[in-house]
């Protein structure tokens, strides 16, 4: 169970320390694809995610920036297990995109995945800038979330920025 209420109408920055930003890497092929990065804290739709709960009472998070079609997941990438966006599944509901969000205190989470379990947490590790599922309780694993803006209709339409561009700016 969720351990955290969070409003479904706002729009939050995860961050890992002062200015590390959890965000979309721009493939070009944003229908099918969504892997993550640890980068500078910007304004950009890649950094702007959402998190809606869910019946299970964990959530599903997605961002501006691939829409609500592409749900926080997880991938095998290079034998390692790594967070990562995928289109949503829905019958049957896809374990790898539901998340727990775990207080701290002092305004930080711990984030867990139902598909790698409850002892793994998302955390920063390997090359700079990127993620993975790590046991114990590194600081890596504590994340902050920042409400950055309301959701609203103009900014509800999940505008993709064209191939090569890091994410749309929303200044």
């Amino acid at each position: 169970m969720a351990t955290t209420s969070i409003d479904p109408n706002f729009w939050f920055r995860i961050t890992n320390g002062t200015s590390i930003a959890l965000d979309v890497i721009n493939t070009g092929n944003s229908s099918t694809e969504g892997p993550l990065q640890l980068d500078d804290t910007a304004n950009v739709s890649g950094q702007y995610w959402r998190f809606v709960l869910q019946p299970s009472c964990k959530y599903h998070l997605s961002t501006m920036y691939l829409g609500p079609g592409m749900i926080l997941s997880n991938a095998v990438v290079d034998n390692s297990t790594t967070p990562y966006l995928k289109p949503i599944a829905t019958d049957p509901p896809d374990p790898s995109q539901l998340w727990t969000v775990i207080p701290q205190g002092i305004g930080l989470y711990k984030l867990s995945n139902d598909a790698v379990g409850p002892t793994l947490f998302m955390d920063f590790c390997g090359p700079p800038g990127s993620l993975c599922f790590q046991s114990g309780n590194p600081h890596g694993q504590d994340w902050a979330l920042s409400m950055i803006d309301t959701i609203s209709p103009a900014n509800t339409l999940y505008a993709t920025p064209s191939p090569g561009v890091s994410g749309f700016s929303l200044s």
